[in-house]
């Protein structure tokens, strides 16, 4: 599962409203296509709530492109940002995520068959 971290897009959204104001067309919480944002906390209480039994957060490398443009500048800041996240996560023993948040979530012990839930 895939979905923005409210927990960044929230504080994100207010300081492109206090940089840029209010304008038509613009996203403040994050992509259009993304109905649905939840924190770590929300999104493991839904699925613990669904019986899902195992929950795990994992980090993926970003794509390579910042909302498809090809600028090397924002490709560095996207990667920086994805590798200062990672270490964060990892020496706060999986408290602190300042990434995206993608989920494997799955229902039976059986490691052999993992349920995916795709957003």
């Amino acid at each position: 599962m895939y979905t923005p971290n409210a927990n960044i897009q929230l504080p994100k959204a207010k300081i492109k409203k206090i940089l840029f104001g209010i304008k038509t067309g613009v996203y403040y919480l994050g992509p259009k296509d993304h109905l649905n944002i939840y924190s770590p906390k929300i999104i493991s209480r839904v699925l613990s709530q669904n019986k899902f039994n195992y929950i795990k957060f994992v980090h993926l490398k970003p794509i390579q492109s910042v909302s498809g443009s090809r600028s090397l500048i924002l490709k560095f800041i996207k990667n920086i940002w994805f590798y200062v996240s990672k270490v964060l996560f990892l020496f706060s023993f999986e408290k602190i995520n300042f990434d995206n948040l993608f989920v494997i979530a799955k229902k039976n012990k059986n490691l052999a068959k993992i349920k995916y839930i795709i957003c």
